[in-house]
């Protein structure tokens, strides 16, 4: 059973028990779940943001994906910003909140993190096109891949053929300009970033 520790917009907190059908329960209920082992899944926001920004800008490496509404709008634009350390998961929402200047300067190479990302270049362009962002230095799992011989370069195919981890992506062309978004399309957006430091490491080793 996979627990996460979801810290919502306004601060408050939930497990999210991805077990079955989304099973959810309060952050209250009784110590069985709290004993696991718990991987916090935080909304970046103004109520959240404040000791989660210095942690993020002084990371050595920063996951990163982005969701845009490309299947439903004739310009696209982003929807939902995904990043993962090596032990916790942030969403950031962009229809509802400015960047942060401490995310600005983290994406933008100002700071320490190397961003590690699949497949790059649509998320390079959308970045800059809609925040006027250019990426700061990267290590792309797609690339390093494909330098690798590897036949199959897709998140799924790579998650699986290197780490054993199997992941959904039929969310992949939902409407993420909803809200609220569902559970499954938050599902699928924090494992599009939760995995990537070990694939990094796994790529790197060969």
């Amino acid at each position: 059973v996979e627990v996460d520790l979801v810290c919502l917009p306004d601060g408050a907190q939930r497990f999210v028990v991805a077990a079955g059908k989304h099973q959810q329960r309060n952050a209250g209920f009784d110590g069985g779940v709290r004993a696991m082992s718990t991987r916090p899944l935080i909304w970046l926001s103004p109520a959240t943001s404040e000791g989660e920004l210095p942690r993020i800008a002084g990371a050595s490496s920063l996951a990163v994906d982005l969701e845009a509404a490309s299947y439903y709008r004739y310009k696209e634009k982003v929807c939902l910003l995904q990043f993962s350390l090596s032990d916790r998961d942030y969403l950031f929402d962009p229809l509802e909140h400015e960047l942060p200047s401490e995310l600005f300067a983290a994406l933008s190479g100002e700071g320490p993190p190397l961003l590690l990302m699949h497949g790059a270049d649509f998320d390079v362009r959308l970045f800059k096109s809609d925040f006027g962002l250019p990426l700061g230095p990267l290590f792309d799992t797609q690339i390093a891949a494909r330098f690798l011989g590897k036949s199959k370069t897709g998140l799924a195919a790579l998650l699986e053929g290197e780490l054993e981890i199997s992941i959904d992506k039929k969310e992949q062309r939902s409407d993420w300009s909803q809200r609220p978004l569902s559970e499954q399309q938050l599902e699928y957006a924090q494992r599009d970033t939760r995995h990537l430091h070990d694939l990094v490491a796994a790529l790197r080793a060969q």
